[in-house]
């Protein structure tokens, strides 16, 4: 058989081609070695011994041994050694389970964290950014009771905008106050063939125990159409669009962002 082949392919000629998997063989047959590269070998068609031989011969030879003792008065020295033909495994070292909210935690257990006492939520942020809201004319500290906030790395930048509103209140406009829940919302939402050829649905989720839909914004510009994520939710009486306004600049930040965030027990 050639190196680096398996056996004939039954029924005609031919080879399969080895597979670098380690730990079973493709073509079926069992596993003779791996040490870089896996050769497979059919079954062998040697008798097996079986267990009931295997005590008489033992018999024998105690029964031999004894006869042996008497005649010399020596005690005899009988070394009983198990064989296997399998090769020894090495020991396998498991890495310990790291998850990615476990991951996300240690990493954002130093941030800030800015809570909403009038929509009943909270979110943190690197330490060193800061959370503004709009002013007159200008960006200024976001306070716990504005609808709008906006996390960036410093006042008045872009970044992750988290807008909230009361279903049925004036401030989502009168074309869609008559939604009562987040599927009304996004039904009228996405009505217009105009908005759906921006807003691009991707999946359904949930964030802090709430379900969630996510989509891409895909406006056109004079650098071509730029697609950023944002999400639609539902906590209680309130909708909660949250933008990312970061990408592509910071596409991580936006996420464990959005891990941080949590709702306050109704």
């Amino acid at each position: 058989m050639k190196e680096g082949l398996i056996g004939p392919v039954e029924g005609g000629g031919g080879f399969f081609s080895l597979k670098h998997i380690c730990g079973r063989c493709q073509c079926g047959y069992p596993l003779l070695k791996c040490r870089g590269k896996l050769r497979c070998q059919r079954m062998s068609n040697r008798p097996v011994m079986s267990a009931s031989v295997t005590v008489v011969l033992i018999a024998l030879l105690l029964i031999g041994s004894l006869w042996l003792w008497s005649k010399s008065g020596s005690t005899p020295s009988i070394s009983l050694v198990t064989t296997s033909s399998q090769p020894l495994s090495s020991p396998v070292v498991s890495a310990p389970a790291t998850s990615a909210t476990t991951s996300i935690v240690t990493e954002t257990q130093n941030w800030k964290t800015y809570r909403n006492t009038r929509f009943g939520y909270a979110v943190q942020y690197p330490p060193e950014w800061t959370v503004s809201a709009p002013g007159e004319g200008a960006a200024r500290p976001a306070t716990d009771f504005d609808s709008g906030v906006t996390i960036a790395p410093t006042l008045g930048d872009l970044g992750v905008s988290i807008d909230v509103h009361r279903f049925g209140s004036a401030e989502l406009g009168d074309f869609y106050r008559s939604a009562r829940n987040l599927d009304e919302y996004m039904g009228l939402l996405v009505s217009p063939s105009s908005v759906r050829a921006v807003l691009k649905f991707s999946r359904e989720d949930r964030i802090a125990g709430q379900r969630s839909l996510r989509y891409q914004v895909c406006p056109k510009s004079d650098e071509g159409i730029i697609c950023s994520p944002r999400i639609y939710l539902q906590a209680s009486d309130s909708l909660i669009e949250i933008d990312d306004f970061l990408r592509p600049d910071k596409p991580e930040i936006f996420e464990k962002i959005l891990a941080t965030l949590h709702f306050d027990a109704s």
